[in-house]
């Protein structure tokens, strides 16, 4: 842990154990509420569905391009590092679902639309869940290259996903998603609220925000994973995942930014 000050936001100090805490359950309770919001609709109109391509592409975009923002400013800036020893899972699990969100984004409704999420959905959560190994895993050579490779990996497989569509398996028919999209965002999901188990852990151990951050981004992706097994394509469940994914995004970009503003 550094000695020196950080900057302010708000009130409140990035180190201070008591604002972790106050920041961690403001957070848990945000991402509660969003949940039993979608759920309540769902109860409600369990039939409504909304088709709206272009404003999923819209937030999908954004969500790549802020994730990709977000791998950067952790990459650039020397005190995460510091601070935070698992930064570069964090980083390259940022980078893969950037890149594969921004494929996502760009193609209509089909196999390949429904195969760039998961797959996404599934990198992201495993490379999250790579903040549990030990630090001895993580040398200077694996800090370099890792964010590269994830980098060169996510774009290779939207790539030839593009070009070779006849590669992706089935990922299902009309309002049923197949068996291997279900465990791809299942597995990813899991991954999701393992990371976030960890950040849980570690805000109680450490005072810096960026750890209950963290936390509710991971447990917010590893919701949206878990109720991706639950929707259809356009429905109420399905909009709702894509609320929490989009809500963490802003809210990591949103805190990235004002604890690196000059």
């Amino acid at each position: 842990m550094v000695d020196k000050p950080y900057r302010t936001i708000g009130s409140q100090e990035i180190h201070s154990k008591p604002a972790a805490f106050k920041l961690l359950a403001k957070l848990l309770l945000m991402t509660l509420s969003v949940f039993l919001l979608g759920v309540l609709i769902y109860w409600i109109y369990p039939g409504w569905r909304w088709e709206q391509i272009p404003f999923h592409s819209l937030i999908e975009g954004v969500g790549g391009a802020t994730a990709i923002i977000i791998a950067f400013m952790l990459l650039r800036f020397g005190t995460l590092s510091k601070e935070l020893p698992s930064y570069v899972w964090v980083a390259s699990a940022l980078i893969s679902m950037g890149t594969l969100d921004a494929f996502h984004a760009v193609v209509y409704p089909g196999q390949q639309f429904v195969w760039f999420h998961s797959v996404s959905n599934f990198a992201g959560g495993i490379l999250f869940a790579c903040v549990w190994l030990p630090d001895k895993f993580v040398s200077q050579f694996l800090k370099k290259q890792l964010p590269i490779v994830a980098l060169i990996t996510a774009f290779m497989v939207g790539f030839i996903t593009l070009i070779l569509p006849e590669l992706v398996p089935g990922m299902g028919q009309k309002d049923q998603f197949s068996v291997v999209a279900n465990i791809l965002n299942l597995s990813g999901g899991a991954g999701f609220i393992i990371a976030s188990v960890y950040f849980i852990v570690a805000s109680k151990q450490n005072e810096s925000l960026h750890f209950p951050v963290l936390a509710n981004h991971c447990l917010l992706f590893g919701l949206s994973g878990l109720l991706f097994n639950f929707s259809a394509l356009w429905d109420g469940v399905w909009w709702e995942w894509h609320v929490l994914r989009f809500a963490a995004y802003s809210f990591i970009l949103y805190f990235f930014i004002l604890t690196y503003k000059k």
